[in-house]
């Protein structure tokens, strides 16, 4: 249904990640999964991903830092990023804001299927 726009999902929380695959899989999108920074800029620099959903908390880079490596690389500085990360302080969504995050999403405060809603909606705007 979505597989023009590919998705690259950033996350090192093995419960998070099978949640949302599993989420992601039955909304029918074209997803890979990052679990580190790293792996991340070398995965979005292959795929060039429509969509990055990027965690904050990751075991290498950091996703500020990630998120400051995409925006400054010309393969894939326009791809958007949302930060998905549990660290609710306003500082943080100012942080991502500012590197160029287009969306700041608390996890506690979606479920993995108003991501999905949300994503579908940012794909209706994109196609």
């Amino acid at each position: 249904m979505y597989q023009g726009n590919k998705i690259l999902f950033v996350d090192d929380d093995p419960n998070i990640v099978s949640l949302y695959s599993a989420v992601f899989t039955q909304s029918g999108f074209n997803f890979s999964i990052a679990q580190n920074g790293i792996q991340a800029l070398e995965m979005a620099t292959n795929q060039r991903p429509s969509l990055v959903l990027l965690d904050i908390m990751l075991p290498d880079l950091n996703g500020f830092d990630v998120l400051k490596r995409l925006k400054q690389n010309p393969e894939t500085k326009n791809a958007t990023v949302w930060m998905i990360t549990n660290l609710a302080e306003q500082i943080n969504k100012e942080t991502a804001r500012s590197l160029g995050a287009s969306d700041y999403l608390v996890k506690a405060s979606f479920t993995p299927n108003q991501v999905c809603e949300k994503i579908k909606n940012f794909f209706g705007e994109t196609v």
